[in-house]
């Protein structure tokens, strides 16, 4: 019997112990029910930064979600949820399942996790990463120099990242953070 696949039987002709015939035909239909779960596996967002386990974003730059699924049964839908926003998958020429969607903004991390359905409504498990967000707003400053004396002054919610070296018009290192 096939997975999904509908089924008529037929009974005629039939007689009990008594010898007495069934009167009329009977039948029933069913269908044969497929209780196996599809598979889902999360892969790497496209737009985001990957270095080993970590997935990195930059808030409110475009992300492409993607999954990959497998199903002894046809898939009905993959939903993403991005830091609780819910976003229905189609499926890409790739065979992978996409969706587009925004890291979000003024949030340190979010969760993104997908789930598969097949058309006989099992569920996968949920499969869930979590993906730093980073400030992508650049801190404002500014630079003061006396003699002896060299000020830089930096405002934003993010200004320890990276470093500063300031150099003599000779090209003689003055200062370096």
């Amino acid at each position: 019997l096939t997975l999904d696949s509908f089924y008529t039987v037929e009974i005629d002709g039939v007689t009990d112990e008594a010898g007495l015939a069934l009167q009329e035909p009977w039948s029933s239909t069913f269908r044969v029910r497929d209780f196996d779960p599809p598979a889902v596996t999360l892969l790497e967002p496209i737009g985001a930064i990957i270095e080993g386990d970590t997935w990195t974003a930059l808030e409110g730059r475009s992300l492409t979600l993607r999954a990959d699924t497998a199903s002894n049964d046809p898939i009905k839908t993959v939903l993403f949820t991005l830091g609780g926003v819910a976003v229905e998958g189609q499926l890409d020429v790739s065979g992978e399942y996409r969706a587009e969607a925004n890291a979000p903004l003024s949030v340190a991390e979010v969760f993104l996790s997908v789930q598969a359905e097949d058309v006989s409504g099992n569920l996968s498990p949920i499969l869930s990463h979590a993906i730093a967000i980073i400030d992508d707003d650049p801190p404002a400053g500014w630079l003061s120099a006396q003699p002896r004396r060299l000020r830089l002054m930096a405002t934003g919610r993010k200004i320890c990242a990276g470093s500063a070296a300031f150099f003599s018009p000779g090209g003689h290192d003055i200062f370096q953070t």
